[in-house]
């Protein structure tokens, strides 16, 4: 089979060199194309038909021209355009919102386009060399030869297209609600005149909360995947708690800002 990788940012170059290895030695065809960056030698698309063409673009927030959910699909729908002409089927590992499957491109060829959204991250401590997720997640049109080959063991999850774009987008809003909940507790405790480092190891000791997202570097989160997903995630589900959140995240900004702890 023949796969081909669009998009080579720094979440799709991470994705690619976890396809390189796993359909070689099954035997299938792997290229990648980007229109802004080269790509390694030797995996350049040879412009013939695909099996499947995983999409990897940037869905950034959305601006006044974009979608009802916070997105901008400009990219990512003249992406999964351009390649159905080339691919049976489309993957799409690129983060959408309820509003992507309101498309009229999506809704016409529903059947050929698949998600898989990535949970990984690009910083330090979300990348693959650090994380074992022990989980792929895939839709369940997605052809299975595909997902045995390129899951590497792992168990594989299936949801409908709207089950694993939601599970995306509550997964970053809760990592980012539990970073602005351990740099108020932190704050607070420096104010209380105690040791916020030795608080924080005793509460992420607990096996039930654990210490990822919970370090303090500067006040607030900023992360180009918690600025846009976390928001689309309050609007689509009306949610309080992150929400609120996102309002305490922009009073930690302003603190990191002034140096002012009142802020």
């Amino acid at each position: 089979m023949r796969v081909l990788q669009v998009g080579f940012g720094q979440i799709g170059r991470e994705i690619a060199l976890s396809y390189m290895v796993p359909l070689a030695e099954r035997g299938h065809e792997f290229f990648i194309t980007d229109l802004y960056k080269p790509v390694p030698e030797g995996f350049e698309w040879d412009d013939q038909p695909v099996d499947i063409a995983v999409i990897v673009v940037n869905t950034p927030a959305a601006a006044a021209h974009g979608s009802g959910d916070g997105f901008d699909y400009s990219d990512l729908l003249t992406a999964v355009r351009t390649y159905l002409a080339h691919a049976k089927f489309i993957l799409i590992r690129s983060t959408v919102g309820p509003h992507f499957f309101e498309t009229a491109l999506y809704r016409a060829h529903a059947e050929r386009i698949g998600l898989a959204p990535e949970f990984y991250g690009a910083t330090k401590w979300s990348r693959r060399a650090v994380l074992d997720m022990g989980f792929s997640i895939f839709t369940g049109n997605t052809p299975r030869w595909f997902r045995e080959a390129t899951a590497g063991g792992t168990d594989i999850i299936i949801g409908t297209p709207r089950e694993v774009a939601l599970a995306k987008l509550a997964e970053n809003a809760y990592l980012a609600t539990k970073v602005t909940f351990f740099h108020e507790l932190q704050i607070a405790a420096e104010r209380m005149g105690i040791d916020g480092e030795v608080v924080r190891s005793i509460v992420t000791a607990d096996p039930r909360i654990g210490p990822s997202h919970s370090f303090l570097e500067e006040p607030g989160w900023q992360s180009h995947c918690f600025d846009k997903d976390v928001p689309a995630y309050a609007r689509a589900v009306d949610s309080y708690v992150v929400q609120s959140a996102v309002i305490a995240n922009q009073r930690l900004l302003a603190m990191r800002n002034t140096g002012d702890e009142s802020a």
